[in-house]
């Protein structure tokens, strides 16, 4: 009994100290608290041992047992032991979603982990949201793609890159169209003119000057030989070659006139 008695009494003593020691306690969580001195932000168990020194400008909630910290106006990130898993470096730490958060510094972007470990380096001009575990970037006004994990998939080399549609996005590089997967694979090269709207499989492509068709996988269905493609009704197109017009099929066969 005397043990425990000393305990408390050694743990009142500490709070007490602390009280008089900082400008501002706050409320305890999980047996810790925010304190201010100066100005500037630590932490103290609620023994009042300081377990992170005061020396930032300002600590955030913690989430899943990190919180963000900024230290001479950039920011980094603390565990809930108070070791600085990210230096403060950065000019900005976003929110994260499924374990990555997107950082900012010298107008550049990256991406971190949960534990503090930079998975996509500081280098691009942009990172867009995440879809079905990829991101556009672009780094020297060119287009690519990452994954979750900050892989590239797409190099950065494309001029544009479409939104992906089933699967499939559109590109451009050197005023010229192909197509992507959602893998990065180019599964259309990037030759043509003009890629059209998708319909019920296939679009319209255009090279010099001439019309074809091509799948969604990017197989050329129908050869790129054509003055014109009209519209198909009913599973039919008129097209023309050399002045003269014939019927294809949705394969891109040739129908006899009748």
């Amino acid at each position: 009994m005397k043990t425990i008695a000393f305990i408390l009494f050694l743990c009142c003593t500490n709070l007490l100290f602390a009280q008089l020691h900082y400008d501002y306690i706050g409320k305890f969580n999980n047996h810790k608290a925010i304190v201010t001195k100066n100005g500037l932000y630590g932490m103290i168990n609620d023994e009042g041992v300081e377990f992170v020194p005061v020396k930032y400008e300002y600590i955030g909630k913690f989430k899943k047992g990190i919180a963000t910290v900024t230290k001479n106006g950039l920011y980094g990130m603390i565990n809930e032991t108070g070791e600085e898993i990210v230096p403060a470096k950065y000019d900005f730490i976003c929110k994260y979603k499924k374990g990555k958060a997107v950082v900012t510094k010298n107008g550049l972007y990256g991406m971190i982990n949960e534990t503090g470990e930079e998975i996509a380096l500081v280098k691009y001009e942009y990172i867009g949201k995440f879809k079905k575990g990829k991101a556009v970037v672009t780094k020297n006004g060119l287009y690519g793609m990452i994954n979750e994990t900050g892989e590239v998939i797409a190099l950065v080399k494309y001029e544009y890159i479409g939104k992906f549609k089933k699967g499939k996005a559109v590109v451009t590089k050197n005023g010229l169209y192909g197509m992507i997967n959602e893998t990065g694979e180019e599964i259309a090269l990037v030759k043509y003119e003009y890629i059209g709207k998708f319909k019920k499989g296939k679009a319209v492509v255009t090279k010099n000057g001439l019309y074809g068709m091509i799948n969604e996988t990017g197989e050329e269905i129908v050869l790129v030989k054509y003055d014109y493609i009209g519209k198909f009704k009913k599973g039919k197109a008129i097209v023309t070659r050399d002045g003269m017009q014939t019927i294809i099929d949705e394969q891109g066969v040739e129908l006899p006139l009748h």
